[in-house]
């Protein structure tokens, strides 16, 4: 089977191509392509009040940061609580402003491909689906990572920029929240697609099929 076609023929007649879930899967994802540049904006906004936070504890803070964990002096640095989306779990991170950005001017770029049905979208579902399986998998998995950083960091520059500035501060908590239900579709058509193939193995080692030739 070639994983876009949308139905497979039969002697029956025609029936949905299951595979077509992991290509749905695929485009809820290419359409966060506007969401990650919004909330880039956003962040590089918000980064930018960020370096006027007082100097002093703050400094010294970033500063022992930046020897224990070997980064470059001229790095920007912070700590925070993020918590798991899915497990609650709490845990305090520290992070590279300029490895944040980067990170997401990648998936800028890679969803923007995946909306627009570039090179790397053609590539993906012109392979296997379990290809695009392992990619989705991997995708979603990064998205759920992400999206946790990025809410946790939407508290912490309400918590950490300057009063003098909060007025300044761009929230995304709708954009959060879009990204948080294209997440749960996403997964939720690749999930689709895994058990209905896995319903299809398990007729064929019976030797039944859920089709007649």
């Amino acid at each position: 089977l070639v994983v876009h076609d949308n139905v497979v023929q039969t002697s029956k007649g025609t029936k949905k191509n299951n595979a077509t879930l992991l290509v749905e899967s695929l485009d809820v994802l290419g359409a966060l392509a506007p969401i990650y540049q919004a909330i880039y904006k956003k962040v590089t906004v918000n980064f930018g009040l960020m370096k006027k936070v007082d100097k002093g504890f703050m400094a010294k803070l970033k500063a022992f940061f930046k020897r224990v964990f070997k980064i470059k002096e001229t790095a920007q640095v912070y700590s925070m609580l993020v918590t798991d989306s899915a497990t609650h779990e709490k845990t305090t991170k520290v992070f590279n402003v300029n490895q944040i950005t980067e990170n997401l001017e990648n998936k800028m770029a890679l969803y923007n491909d995946l909306a627009g049905k570039g090179p790397k979208y053609q590539s993906i579902v012109g392979g296997k689906p379990d290809q695009m399986t392992a990619f989705l998998d991997g995708e979603i998995r990064d998205c759920r990572s992400e999206f946790n950083l990025l809410g946790a960091l939407e508290t912490f520059f309400h918590n950490e920029v300057p009063l003098s500035e909060k007025k300044l501060i761009r929230g995304y908590k709708l954009e959060l929240s879009t990204m948080r239900n294209a997440i749960i579709n996403a997964n939720s058509k690749k999930t689709e697609y895994q058990e209905l193939l896995e319903e299809e193995n398990q007729l064929k080692k019976l030797g039944l099929t859920n089709e007649e030739d």
